[in-house]
């Protein structure tokens, strides 16, 4: 069985000073720890297809595409536009999308809400660097029975959230 999940990035003008980068910036252990919770205890990749980053901010775009390219084959794309066109062309070999949640063109809300109209059993983990709004947070879980991750965050609190998001689905 494979899991389907959608990670969201919520963020505004994320790596504003390097102290916020380093905050993201991790041991080789910690990133072992993180490829760890997404393997089998076979060789093959916990996600046999395909991971799909939406992220303006081009530092922290690559940054969670290093961090997830040994354990699944990754894509990224800078707005939910381009996420679109992206989504539509692998959608049978997407299996998890991390979003922002601001960006140009089409935020992340807007991308999920199409995304969900599309593909509704995609749960989802919000990032966001900024309090989001109880109606936002409502809608959020409504479309996608998602969780919440403040940033910044590191890759153990990603991982964490990421196994309740798995165990949720297993």
């Amino acid at each position: 069985m494979v899991l389907s999940f959608v990670v969201v990035v919520v963020s505004r003008s994320f790596v504003s000073s390097p102290s916020i980068l380093q905050n993201f910036l991790f041991s080789e252990k910690s990133l072992n720890c993180l490829q760890r919770e997404f393997y089998f205890s076979s060789n093959k990749k916990l996600l046999t297809n395909m991971l799909l980053i939406v992220e303006d901010d081009p530092m922290l775009r690559e940054l969670l595409r290093d961090w997830f390219l040994e354990v699944c084959d990754v894509v990224t794309a800078q707005n939910g536009k381009e996420a679109i066109q992206l989504y539509e062309q692998f959608a049978d070999k997407v299996k998890l999308i991390i979003t922002d949640y601001e960006m140009p063109l089409c935020n992340g809300l807007e991308f999920l809400r199409w995304l969900c109209a599309k593909n509704n059993t995609i749960p989802v983990l919000v990032m966001t660097g900024r309090t989001l709004s109880d109606d936002e947070e409502r809608e959020i879980r409504y479309l996608s029975s998602s969780k919440v991750l403040p940033k910044p965050f590191d890759l153990e609190q990603l991982s964490s959230v990421l196994k309740e998001i798995c165990a949720a689905r297993s």
